[in-house]
């Protein structure tokens, strides 16, 4: 058993059930395998026993929520901003305050690649970099919660000001009866002053 653990990554050893699995398909195969044809298997019926978990890459995901901050940002748009976050965040008693506050620290429009001088044609110079890190956990082979937590640097702006940001995404929660949102939005300045919207 252990030797097939030992075949699969650090977050699939994590699965609270991942010994029940290995056990399953290890007696799934009843006996030793002393040679493998995919051609030759002569199985009637199409049978399986899965191990672990395929976990998916949100790197679209966190980026497109990334840009759609940025963007309600540069337009001073506190609804659109609001409208990312999580029902309990939104709820908050100060968030308004919050998303205010957020308004005016960021001083200038962020560049996203395009600059006066290029003819505001993209050329990436100028834009920011996004790395996206998620922890997933898993019941069944099937996702039951999702968060993203996403970080922004280099975030340019026209007023010569640079930025980075940091959020925490709740993509999929269990018997959430609202939207997925931003639960914690944190940006700094390049001096280190920083400003937060939620917990």
């Amino acid at each position: 058993m252990e030797a097939l653990k030992a075949l699969f990554c650090a977050k699939t050893n994590a699965l609270e059930d991942i010994e029940e699995q290995v056990s399953q398909g290890m007696d799934f195969l009843d006996d030793k395998i002393v040679s493998f044809d995919e051609n030759v298997l002569g199985v009637e019926e199409e049978s399986e026993v899965i191990i672990g978990y395929e976990w998916p890459d949100y790197y679209d995901e966190g980026s497109q929520m990334a840009y759609d901050i940025v963007t309600a940002l540069n337009e001073d748009d506190a609804e659109s901003l609001k409208g990312v976050l999580t029902w309990e965040t939104r709820m908050e008693e100060n968030v308004d305050g919050q998303i205010a506050r957020a308004m005016d620290f960021v001083e200038g429009r962020a560049l996203m690649g395009r600059v006066e001088g290029d003819g505001l044609e993209y050329n990436g110079k100028h834009d920011y970099d996004t790395k996206v890190r998620e922890e997933e956990e898993a019941e069944n082979h099937e996702p039951v919660k999702t968060t993203l937590t996403v970080h922004c640097t280099n975030i340019e702006t026209d007023a010569g000001r640079v930025y980075e940001m940091k959020f925490t995404y709740l993509l999929r929660e269990p018997g959430a009866s609202e939207p997925p949102g931003v639960t914690e939005l944190v940006l700094y300045d390049e001096k280190g002053n920083g400003c937060r919207i939620g917990v």
